[in-house]
């Protein structure tokens, strides 16, 4: 599915009935003032040599999609592609904010000239208490731009916030302007479940084994159409 037309924004929820989130903007924070801090060396980011594989997922995000302290082989990316059998390439930077990962988009992303896109970003920016319009406009370009290069983007959405999200009507709202597939509430019940996390955000190896069974099914659609 290399052209940009066809695709209808999606909006799927990951989020257990019942229960909330308590006491998870406390540890978000800590979590992420440590992803952030934490030197994991970014690998050089050349364009591809020769034609790429059409069935490539990038995944863009920050330290969540990176795999904050584990081997990049049990992030969720690695796992995803290890089950549907395709090639994928983890561009998660950790502490990245939207301003950032659109910096880095043509080189990291369009480049690999990918069959779909993953966009897994905002927490960071949301810390950093950067304006919520700012956000949403820097991830707004990011789809636009994946979508103009012909591939299908799946924008996921981390609940932030103890009552209101401030960043969920503006992702529903980007994912039907753009086309976009939406995945809310990736982590679910993640980080309230012990043993799911590291610190309380960051999923743990078995973390990132549930997150990569929720993203499977829509990646499976996308890669086959």
């Amino acid at each position: 599915m290399r052209g940009s037309g066809g695709l209808r924004p999606t909006r799927i929820s990951t989020r257990p009935r019942g229960g909330r989130a308590v006491g998870l903007a406390a540890a978000l924070l800590a979590a992420l003032v440590l992803g952030g801090l934490w030197l994991w060396p970014r690998p050089p980011s050349p364009p591809p040599a020769g034609d790429p594989s059409r069935h490539l997922i990038v995944f863009l995000g920050d330290s969540i999609t990176a795999g904050y302290t584990l081997p990049r082989e049990q992030a969720f990316p690695h796992l995803v592609g290890e089950a549907l059998g395709v090639p994928v390439r983890n561009a998660g930077v950790n502490g990245d904010t939207s301003a950032g990962a659109l910096a880095r988009l043509q080189a990291d992303v369009l480049a690999w000239r990918p069959r779909v896109v993953v966009v897994e970003l905002g927490a960071n920016d949301f810390f950093r208490r950067l304006p919520v319009a700012g956000t949403l406009a820097n991830l707004e370009a990011i789809v636009r731009r994946v979508r103009q290069d012909g591939a299908a983007a799946v924008l996921v959405h981390i609940r932030l916030g103890l009552l209101a999200d401030p960043y969920l009507e503006g992702y529903r709202e980007l994912a039907r302007r753009e086309g976009a597939l939406l995945v809310e509430d990736f982590l679910g019940e993640i980080p309230r479940t012990p043993g799911l996390t590291l610190d309380g955000l960051h999923p743990s190896a078995e973390g990132h084994r549930r997150l990569a069974e929720r993203l499977r099914p829509t990646l499976r659609r996308l890669v086959a159409g």
